[in-house]
């Protein structure tokens, strides 16, 4: 032929009259590959700004091929953060981490609250949550030994009742005590052999001992 303007004369696809498509040849002849706004195989990628491998939906490109600073997944909630990408760890900072359109939900560094149903800011350390932030009626210790007893916790005064109120594992500890004797036979008086000591006077005891015989 006359004109020698193919630049591919092995391919019958490539010439000046080719279409151009993403193929990685020249195939119009123009000295270009690739090239055109818009040409069969051309894919859509987003912007990455802060190169986390998730682009903004915001800006895109139409291209053949993956360009610098660009990524296919468009799912990005904030592009100018790296650490933040549906590939992050959600962390307690009141920041969707994760882009999931929920805040601090399942964060790696939540804290565990305890209950304090009876408000003597002692929990109860059956009863607990794992949260960012503190929620109301919740408290950050577990020492509540009874958490329906306000007047019972670590700052509680023991007094003479048969409970653990100061929360130690102790019942009735560091009170005065007093001797006690079974009254077996409840003729109001007691055994002077069968003794209990207690700051109170148990059921079945009396506070003499002048029974020569308790049956």
């Amino acid at each position: 032929v006359t004109d020698n303007t193919d630049c591919d004369d092995n391919n019958s696809s490539v010439n000046p009259d080719g279409e151009e498509i993403c193929n990685g040849i020249d195939d119009d002849c123009n000295g270009e590959i690739d090239d055109g706004e818009n040409i069969p195989g051309m894919t859509i990628f987003y912007f990455d700004s802060d190169g986390d491998g998730f682009g903004t939906p915001d800006s895109s490109i139409l291209a053949c091929d993956l360009p610098p600073g660009f990524s296919m997944n468009p799912d990005d909630c904030n592009d100018g953060n790296f650490e933040i990408n549906p590939l992050a760890n959600e962390i307690c900072d009141s920041i969707d981490n994760n882009c999931n359109d929920i805040i601090d939900e399942d964060a790696i560094d939540m804290n565990i609250y305890f209950r304090d149903s009876d408000g003597d800011l002692y929990g109860n350390p059956n009863d607990y949550i794992y949260a960012c932030y503190l929620p109301e009626g919740y408290v950050e210790n577990s020492n509540d030994c009874d958490d329906n007893d306000v007047n019972i916790n670590p700052e509680a005064e023991e007094i003479c009742d048969g409970l653990d109120n100061n929360c130690n594992d102790e019942t009735d500890e560091e009170l005065p005590l007093f001797t006690y004797y079974a009254d077996t036979d409840n003729d109001g008086y007691g055994d002077p052999h069968n003794t209990i000591e207690a700051c109170t006077m148990p059921q079945g005891y009396v506070g003499n001992s002048d029974d020569c015989d308790d049956t």
